[in-house]
C-alpha cells in the first residue's frame, strides 16, 4: 500500500500542475483511499492553506501561493448592490481564477468594461479577495481592447469614430486608409489602443439597422458567432447517421416519451416518461425515464468541432438569434429529439418514492423516438381540462401520470427547502419581420415547474453517479453565503423589522421563513432582492461541494448537452463509468478537468453579460419613441452617482444620475440600502416604489437616463441644476484648531519614523 504523503510531496504536486487541483484530485494522485486518510488529508491541506503555503481558489481547489503587486492595472467587472466596484487584474499569470478586487465606487456610473490604477491589500474579512483604492480610472477607449462604434464624416477626407458605449467616451480619429471601405453612420467594430490609431476589423453595417443590436454584444464580450472552416468540413466529411439499437444501446422507440419546450423552440434535448412503479415494495412510487440527446456519439474529443464547442462552452440565447455551441446539422437536426424519428439518446431511469426520494437510478444509452412536440402552454391547457388534438390521446396513460410524479416530485422540493426566491422574468417578442411586438413578463406555469423536477431529479443521479465512482466530473455547484454578505443582509433585514433569525449558516429554509413572512407585503421585492445579492454565483468544479440554493449535496447538469459543454463533459464521465460504448471521458480529460470547468464557468457568465446587454438594447428600441413618458418602477440599486431602476412594465433597468435628483449632497448608507440627502434628511431605500420619466435613450448603448417623478407616494420636486449653496466658511479660531490638531499629529509622526531607524 502506498505511503502516505509528505507535505512537501503534496506542495510539489500542486506546483507542478497546470491549474488548480481539487482534494479529490489529489487523493487520486497519491492513491489515498479509505475514511481515515482522506481525513487526514483533508486536515493536512487546512493546515498548509492556513500557513500560506497553499491558496484555496474560490471554487475549492489548491494552487501555490500567489499575490498582486500593491498597485496594479485591474479590469472592472461588475457593480455590486452597496455600489462597490468588482474587479480583476489585466493581467494574471497565476493559476486558476484571478483574484476579486473589491474598490469604492469612482465618479462614473456605469463602470463595467473600463480600467483602473489601483493601490490595494488582501482583504483582512474575505479569502483570495483584495481591497483598494483608485488612483486613475481609465475610460475604455484609452486601455486597448476590441470596440464597436459608428463612424461620422465631419468632413469629405476624415472621419471620426464614436464608441458604443455608456458614458459617451470621446471620439477617435479613423486612419485614411479605411476611408474607402466606410459610410457615414456604419456600425463597425475596431481595437483601439492608447495613443495610436484604430484598426477596424470589421463593417457590421449602419446603425439604424436593428439586427446588428446584438452582433454589438456579441463582439464586445468576445463570443465566437461564426465556425471556422475546419469544422464544417469535418461534419462534412463524416457520414453522421442515427445508430441502430443493439449492444450497449437499448431500443426505447416504443415508450411514449414527449419533448416540453417553448413554442419557439428550435432544438428539443430531452424527453420525458412517467409511470407509476410496479414494485410491490414501492407502494405509491414513480418510475420516471428523463431521455436526453446523445450528443457524445457525435462530437467527439480530439475534433476540431470538440474543441470549437469547449471554446463557445454553451450557447447564448438573444431576443433575435441564437449563437449555438453546435452546428445546426446536430443542434437543429441529429441531436433535436422531433417527434416519430430516432435519435441516439442517453437515458436515466429514476425510481422515487411516494415521498420524492431518489431511490435507485440506471444511465442507458438508446435509440429513442418522441411521441410527441408539446409546448408548455399545450401542456398546461390539457392539463387544466382543455385538450387539443395532439393531447388528447396521450391524457391518461402519458400526461396524467407526468402531473402525478411532478406532484410528489414539488412536495419533496418543499420538504427539503430550497430557496424560493421570486424574480420576475422578461421575455422580449418579435415578429415575423423583426420587429418588436411586446416586452413583457414571462408567464411560470405549472408545466415548467414539471420539467425542471425532472431535469433536477436526473442532474442528481448524474452527480451522485460520478461521486459514487473513481471517475472526475463537472459538478454544478452553488456554494452557501458568505458570511460577511449573511451578516449584512441581516443587519438591514433587522431595520425593517425582519431577520433571518440566524446570522450565520442560514439554510434556504432559514431564508424561506423571511420570504414566505414577506410575501404579499410592501417588504417582499426588497427582501428577495437582498436575499438575491447575498448569494454566492453558481459554477461549475471538478468537486462535489452541493447546491445551496437547490439544498442539495450532489448536483450536476445533464440534461442540455446540445446547449452546455459541461453536460457533455457529464455524459462522457458516465459513458466511462458504465462501460457504454465509445466516447466516455478521455485521460487526458482528466488531466484538465479542473481548467476545462474554470472555462466553461467563464463562458457561461460572459453569454450572461451579452445576452443582458442585448435585451437592454433591444428594450432601448422599443421605448425609444416614448421619451417624456412616465414609467412605474422601483429602486434596483444605488452608489453615490445615482439611483439605478427597474421598469416595472419591461424589466429594463435605467439609471437616474444624482444631478437630476432634488437638490443635494448625496450620501450612499451601504448598510441600510439607501441614499441619503445631507442637507435635507431625502432617504431614497432599495427597492422602494417610484415613478420615473425617461430624459434621454440610446439605443446603441442600451442606456436610459430617467429623472425622479414621485417616490414611494410622494411627488419629487422637477430637477434643479443650479449649484448647491457653499458651506458656511469655519471660523477663524475653529481653523487655527484644526492647524494645531495637525501639527501635533505630524509631529508624532515624525518621533515614529525616527525610533524606527
Amino acid at each position: 500500500m502506498p505511503e502516505f504523503p509528505k507535505e512537501q510531496d503534496i506542495l510539489d504536486f500542486v506546483k507542478e500542475s497546470d491549474s488548480p487541483v481539487s482534494k479529490r484530485e489529489i487523493a487520486r494522485a497519491f492513491q489515498i483511499k479509505g475514511r481515515e486518510d482522506r481525513v487526514a488529508l483533508k486536515t493536512l491541506l487546512k493546515a498548509l492553506t492556513e500557513d500560506g503555503r497553499l491558496e484555496q481558489t474560490r471554487g475549492k481547489s489548491y494552487a501555490p501561493p500567489e499575490s498582486l503587486p500593491p498597485v496594479t492595472t485591474v479590469k472592472i467587472t461588475a457593480v455590486n448592490a452597496d455600489g462597490e466596484w468588482l474587479a480583476e487584474p489585466e493581467k494574471w499569470h497565476g493559476s486558476g481564477r484571478p483574484p476579486l478586487i473589491i474598490l469604492k465606487a469612482g465618479k462614473t456610473a456605469d463602470p463595467e468594461g473600463t480600467t483602473a490604477l489601483v493601490r490595494i491589500q488582501r482583504s483582512k474579512t474575505r479569502n483570495k479577495t483584495y481591497e483598494g483604492k483608485i488612483i486613475k480610472h481609465f475610460s475604455r477607449e484609452s486601455h486597448g481592447e476590441y470596440v464597436v462604434g459608428t463612424i461620422h464624416f465631419p468632413r469629405e477626407d476624415a472621419a471620426l469614430f464614436f464608441p458604443v458605449e455608456r458614458g459617451n467616451p470621446a471620439p477617435l480619429p479613423v486612419p485614411q486608409q479605411y476611408l474607402k471601405d466606410i459610410r457615414e453612420n456604419d456600425l463597425v467594430a475596431a481595437y483601439a489602443v492608447p495613443g495610436r490609431d484604430i484598426k477596424i476589423v470589421d463593417v457590421l453595417g449602419q446603425q439604424d439597422d436593428p439586427k446588428l443590436l446584438t452582433l454589438i454584444a456579441i463582439y464586445q464580450q468576445g463570443i465566437p458567432n461564426v465556425f471556422p472552416k475546419e469544422v464544417l468540413d469535418e461534419l462534412d466529411s463524416e457520414e453522421l447517421t442515427v445508430p441502430q439499437p443493439g449492444g450497449v444501446r437499448k431500443n426505447l422507440q416504443d415508450i411514449p416519451l414527449v419533448t416540453i419546450d417553448g413554442a419557439d423552440a428550435r432544438d428539443f434535448d430531452d424527453a420525458v416518461f412517467a409511470e407509476p412503479d410496479t414494485d410491490s415494495r414501492n407502494k405509491d412510487g414513480w418510475h420516471i425515464i428523463v431521455a436526453i440527446a446523445d450528443v457524445a456519439h457525435y462530437v467527439r474529443p480530439g475534433t476540431a468541432l470538440n474543441a470549437h464547442a469547449l471554446e463557445r462552452g454553451n450557447s447564448t440565447y438573444f431576443p433575435d438569434r441564437v449563437v449555438p455551441m453546435l452546428p445546426e446539422k446536430l443542434s437543429n437536426d441529429l441531436c433535436s429529439l422531433m417527434p416519430n424519428v430516432p435519435r441516439a439518446c442517453f437515458a436515466v431511469h429514476l425510481w422515487i418514492s411516494a415521498k420524492g426520494d431518489l431511490l435507485r437510478y440506471k444511465f442507458v444509452r438508446g435509440v429513442m423516438k418522441s411521441h410527441a412536440r408539446l409546448t408548455y402552454e399545450q401542456l398546461q391547457d390539457a392539463r387544466n381540462g382543455n385538450p387539443d388534438e395532439t393531447t388528447a390521446p396521450l391524457m391518461d396513460n402519458v400526461i396524467a401520470p407526468l402531473y402525478a410524479a411532478f406532484n410528489v416530485l414539488d412536495k419533496s422540493r418543499t420538504m427539503r427547502g430550497a430557496l424560493e426566491l421570486e424574480l420576475p422574468e422578461y421575455q422580449v417578442k418579435l415578429g415575423e419581420d423583426g420587429t418588436i411586438q411586446s416586452i413583457g413578463r414571462r408567464t411560470r406555469l405549472d408545466s415548467h415547474k414539471l420539467i425542471e423536477e425532472f431535469m433536477i431529479l436526473a442532474n442528481i443521479a448524474a452527480a451522485k453517479a460520478i461521486e459514487d465512482s473513481d471517475v472526475p466530473g463537472v459538478f454544478r455547484i452553488h456554494p452557501p453565503p458568505d458570511a460577511s454578505k449573511i451578516a449584512a443582509a441581516n443587519d438591514f433585514l433587522k431595520s425593517i423589522g425582519q431577520s433571518s433569525g440566524k446570522t450565520l449558516n442560514p439554510t434556504p429554509k432559514d431564508l424561506n421563513k423571511i420570504l414566505l413572512k414577506v410575501r404579499n407585503t410592501k417588504f417582499s421585492d426588497i427582501a428577495n432582492m437582498v436575499l438575491l445579492r447575498s448569494q454566492s454565483q453558481a459554477l461549475y468544479h471538478p468537486e462535489n461541494q452541493g447546491h445551496f440554493g437547490l439544498s442539495l449535496t450532489h448536483y450536476a447538469h445533464f440534461t442540455s448537452p446540445i446547449r452546455r459543454y459541461a453536460d457533455l463533459l457529464v455524459h462522457r464521465a458516465l459513458i466511462r463509468i458504465f462501460n457504454l460504448g465509445k466516447a466516455g471521458l478521455t485521460d487526458e480529460e482528466i488531466a484538465q478537468m479542473a481548467g476545462m470547468a474554470e472555462h466553461i464557468s467563464t463562458t457561461e457568465r460572459r453569454s450572461m453579460m451579452a445576452e443582458r446587454q442585448s435585451t437592454d438594447r433591444f428594450t432601448a428600441l422599443y421605448l425609444k419613441d416614448r421619451t417624456g413618458a412616465d414609467f412605474p418602477a422601483a429602486i434596483n440599486g444605488m452608489s453615490r452617482a445615482g439611483l439605478f431602476v427597474t421598469l416595472t412594465e419591461t424589466g429594463s433597468d435605467g439609471f437616474i444620475p444624482t444631478r437630476l435628483l432634488p437638490r443635494d449632497y448625496y450620501i450612499h448608507d451601504e448598510r441600510h440600502h439607501q441614499l441619503v440627502g445631507k442637507r435635507t434628511g431625502q432617504k431614497f431605500r432599495l427597492c422602494a416604489p417610484v415613478v420615473v420619466r425617461l430624459k434621454e435613450i440610446d439605443v446603441l448603448s442600451g442606456s436610459m437616463i430617467f429623472t425622479l417623478v414621485n417616490y414611494d407616494g410622494k411627488d419629487m420636486p422637477e430637477p434643479d441644476d443650479s449649484p448647491l449653496p457653499r458651506r458656511k466658511p469655519q471660523s477663524g479660531t475653529h481653523r487655527k484648531k484644526m492647524q494645531n490638531t495637525k501639527k501635533k499629529q505630524q509631529k508624532r509622526d515624525h518621533r515614529k519614523k525616527r525610533g524606527k531607524k
